[in-house]
């Protein structure tokens, strides 16, 4: 297996590259020229169901609807982690050309980032490359998001650590600013959140838990305790989502209240991570049952990802790569390395399709096999370097 996990992260890596890191997206149907110069462009109604055409189609409408590939600042986040995580690992000997290699790449990702940052904002923060129409709201392109800027906060975290670059440090306090300046106060009777905007006033729990993710993980560098104060403030805030056998609705709206597998993956890994910087176990029982309401209802025998925990379609590589980043920062990829395992040997016979790039969906009927950068590849991307992260050395042992 370790010949195998290391071809399909070195392609991977080579075909994320060759793209120059851009692609399209499940949700930038909203990018299309011809649908920009009709009436319905300022339609809710006509935004979200055009997004949703695009998003289920296995035909991939955007080169006659005129969609350009871009650059998806979360997508590059996500490289960015997935970069630093492989530089690291024991796939790679220190002072090796590869190192090297991934070292100047590491670099041009993250001097990108800083260049994508979104405009007209006094702080650093990143919003996604197209405009987005939910059912709750419609945000511009490039509107910052704290789920956005939370992956891109990670990435450039690992940049300095492996660089030593204080720009990518700084960008990272810049935006912990962004949280606690821009982004609306959602206040509970527990505690005070974050909006997942700053154009809007919804309380999603897991941007929320992501928003304390980023501000704890900055604090473990600078040291700075108010950022943990109001990270703790945040999951505080969440509370009410925090059910008795370990579930996590998605959001507070009666209409949101599912619960999903990768959802799920960052709630618990958002608390631990917290536990972890803070010290602070206060949250240990819900990490417990959350984790075990996780394993109980998402995963089969052979290793399938269910998308939801009462059903298991659409298969999607989203929720296989999460696990990994999950059980690692749970600290408990040695105790369920057999999960691991069949995971791992799951997602590639059912999304990869070869040369480094990955399928975004399998439906009950049909797969989805457009080429989408973030949510696709550079997610896979990210799921096989925390496998190799947790896993790396005991297979290199192995072999």
């Amino acid at each position: 297996m370790t010949h195998e996990l290391s071809a399909s992260i070195l392609e991977t890596y080579r075909f994320c590259k060759g793209l120059n890191y851009a692609g399209w997206d499940p949700y930038d149907g909203l990018n299309s020229k011809v649908f920009q110069n009709t009436p319905f462009n300022k339609s809710t109604y006509a935004r979200l169901f055009w997004i949703q055409a695009f998003k289920h189609s296995p035909v991939n409408l955007r080169p006659l609807m005129l969609v350009k590939q871009g650059q998806n600042p979360k997508g590059l986040g996500l490289v960015l982690s997935s970069l630093c995580n492989i530089a690291s690992s024991a796939l790679v000997e220190p002072g090796s050309e590869l190192a090297q290699e991934l070292h100047s790449e590491i670099i041009v990702v993250a001097n990108r980032l800083l260049q994508l940052r979104t405009p007209g904002y006094e702080d650093f923060c990143w919003g996604y490359n197209f405009p987005w129409q939910s059912r709750a709201f419609y945000l511009p392109r490039w509107t910052p998001t704290v789920v956005c800027t939370s992956f891109v906060v990670d990435g450039l975290l690992a940049a300095h650590q492996h660089t030593g670059d204080e720009r990518y440090l700084d960008a990272c306090v810049s935006a912990t600013r962004f949280a606690t300046r821009s982004l609306n106060p959602i206040k509970t009777p527990t505690g005070t959140g974050f909006s997942y905007s700053p154009l809007d006033n919804r309380m999603v729990y897991n941007a929320t838990l992501l928003g304390s993710r980023y501000l704890s993980a900055v604090s473990a560098v600078t040291q700075d305790k108010s950022l943990l104060e109001r990270a703790k403030s945040s999951i505080e805030s969440t509370r009410e989502a925090f059910s008795e056998d370990g579930s996590f609705n998605y959001a507070r709206e009666t209409t949101s209240k599912w619960r999903d597998n990768f959802h799920t993956g960052f709630n618990l890994e958002c608390l631990a991570r917290y536990r972890d910087i803070s010290g602070d176990t206060d949250y240990d029982e819900v990490i417990n049952r959350g984790t075990q309401y996780w394993l109980d209802h998402f995963f089969m025998e052979d290793g399938t990802c269910k998308y939801y925990d009462d059903r298991v379609f659409p298969l999607d590589v989203h929720c296989s790569s999460q696990v990994f980043p999950t059980l690692f920062h749970l600290g408990c990829a040695d105790q369920l390395e057999p999960l691991a395992d069949k995971v791992y040997s799951h997602m590639i016979d059912t999304f990869y399709i070869g040369q480094g790039e990955f399928k975004f969906q399998v439906k009950k009927r049909f797969p989805i096999n457009i080429r989408y950068f973030r949510w696709g590849t550079a997610w896979a991307f990210y799921g096989l370097s925390y496998y190799l992260k947790a896993y790396g050395k005991k297979l290199a042992k192995q072999s």
